[in-house]
């Protein structure tokens, strides 16, 4: 019998424990709570993701607790799962127990009915392998097969068998949380076993989305750099992307990142930032001048761009054109021809000779390292299509630069025409630096704060209704408008109208 350690006296809101003891009382079936519930009530922590497994068929059991307590119930029949809603407030995970099995590395896992220890000998890491009975009778009960606890104690990340990183590459990046978030260490055999499998390329072998979900919920967490730290360690980011550089001031950059997040919800509550978006600057190396004002130079835009591409972060396809040309020979080869650079040239794509071409079903990922652009050649039956990646993450690389040239002198409508390129995000994180003069901080908080909501008094169409045409002096005389608005010299089309040399109102 096992040691007991859910009781009334444990640290978990009471309406959690009595559910918890209905759940069980309602079961004939072996069923208990597992995972990270169990490890963070050992621990003294609070966890309320409620994962409970089922000796037999989870679905139906969640179904019948539905119509006894009318709750909803979301069924998962393909993967044996349920999830029971309560109205107000508590969503229920529960599952059939099973075991796993892979086909191949990477993959996602073969499942087949099996026992309570099978489930929990099946999990990623010894502290997730833990379980507490619900039955009445056992009730409260500790199960562990995995000698988790004794991990606990010891403060030890440790997988459950040799081969778990190459099973599922996305523990590699489990492990590490873990470790940061409570302060353990990966045993060594793992911290091995995890090298080993990046040197076998397994990040290839999962998808993007996998890996950036991963990452996201690192950047989650507390304990950021001390992760994102060990991550360099074992050359995660250089698997994903040779050139891939987070950098030794990962850690100041964080600051930032808190900072400007902190200012965020401060300053727009209500704005649409997206504050993930600020943390994944610092994690690509944003270039940004230090304290010492020297150039910290980030990630170079086409790897940034590619790693978009990977990971499907923010970003968009502008289309270049297409051709029906057979592109993919050459692509294949991981060449571009003479004959073949020529019909890029035409069409507005030169190439240099520093270029890398990555080969994904029909698909090929063109990166220009002295161009730094990045390209997506598409093969749709017979033609090809080309596109170029455009992504604010990569756009802020030349932000430095761009404050730069601003000074304490520079009008309202300088500072937004030279700010408006930018992402919210990239500004924002750009003006927490330490190394930002005060004045500027205060040009960029302007901008953010006020100039960029301004609408303009004159528009086009305001011009076409006096008789212009659109033309170059047409936006010319809009961006003159516009700029003595910015500027505080006018505030009303009256007086925009009169700057513009139309003196008489009465003729517009």
């Amino acid at each position: 019998m096992g040691d007991q350690v859910l009781t009334e006296q444990s640290s978990i809101p009471r309406d959690i424990f009595d559910l918890l003891r209905n759940i069980g009382s309602n079961s004939r079936l072996p069923i208990c709570i597992v995972g990270g519930f169990v490890r963070d009530l050992l621990l003294g922590s609070e966890n309320l993701d409620l994962d409970i497994v089922v000796e037999g068929d989870a679905i139906s059991f969640t179904q019948k607790l539905g119509e006894n307590w009318g709750w909803e119930v979301q069924a998962h029949r393909r993967f044996g799962t349920a999830t029971l809603i309560q109205p107000s407030r508590a969503r229920i995970d529960f599952a059939s127990a099973r075991s796993e099995t892979y086909e191949r590395p990477g993959a996602l896992p073969l499942v087949s009915p099996g026992t309570m220890e099978e489930d929990l000998r099946r999990r990623d890491f010894s502290i997730n392998a833990l379980a507490v009975r619900l039955n009445a009778k056992r009730f409260g009960e500790l199960v562990d097969c995995c000698d988790g606890v004794k991990d606990l104690r010891s403060g030890r990340v440790r997988a459950l068998h040799s081969k778990s990183f190459i099973d599922d590459p996305t523990r590699i990046f489990r492990a590490v949380r873990y470790e940061g978030r409570y302060g353990f260490q990966i045993e060594s055999e793992d911290r091995t076993r995890i090298c080993e499998a990046i040197e076998q390329d397994v990040l290839d072998l999962i998808s993007g989305e996998r890996i950036r979900n991963e990452i996201n919920r690192i950047l989650a967490e507390d304990a950021v750099p001390r992760m994102i730290q060990r991550l360099r360690q074992f050359q995660v980011f250089r698997a994903i992307h040779p050139e891939w550089v987070v950098t030794q001031d990962f850690d100041s950059d964080w600051v930032a990142v808190q900072d400007a997040i902190d200012w965020v919800d401060t300053k727009f509550a209500d704005d649409n930032i997206e504050k993930n978006q600020i943390a994944w600057l610092s994690l690509l190396g944003a270039t940004h001048w230090n304290e010492s004002r020297s150039l910290h130079e980030g990630t170079p835009t086409h790897v940034i761009q590619a790693i978009t591409d990977r990971m499907v972060l923010p970003h968009r396809l502008r289309r270049m054109f297409q051709t029906d040309a057979d592109l993919g020979v050459d692509l294949a080869k991981g060449i571009i021809s003479e004959k073949k650079r020529e019909i890029l040239e035409r069409n507005g794509i030169s190439l240099s000779r520093n270029i890398t071409i990555r080969d994904g079903n029909n698909r090929w990922l063109v990166s220009d390292g002295n161009h730094k652009k990045t390209f997506i050649i598409r093969r749709v039956n017979q033609s090809f299509h080309i596109c170029e990646i455009q992504t604010e993450l990569a756009a802020s690389q030349y932000l430095c630069e761009t404050l730069d040239t601003l000074s304490p002198g520079s009008k309202p409508s300088e500072v937004y025409h030279l700010l408006k390129p930018y992402a919210a995000e990239a500004l924002v994180f750009a003006m927490m630096q330490p190394g930002q003069p005060g004045w500027r901080v205060e040009k960029i908080e302007d901008y953010l704060i006020n100039l960029r909501k301004i609408e303009p008094l004159i528009t086009g169409d305001d011009l076409i209704q006096i008789g212009l045409q659109p033309g170059k002096a047409f936006t010319n005389l809009i961006s003159k408008a516009f700029a003595a608005q910015l500027d505080g010299e006018i505030s009303t089309k009256q007086k925009a109208y009169e700057v513009l040399g139309f003196d008489d109102a009465q003729s517009i």
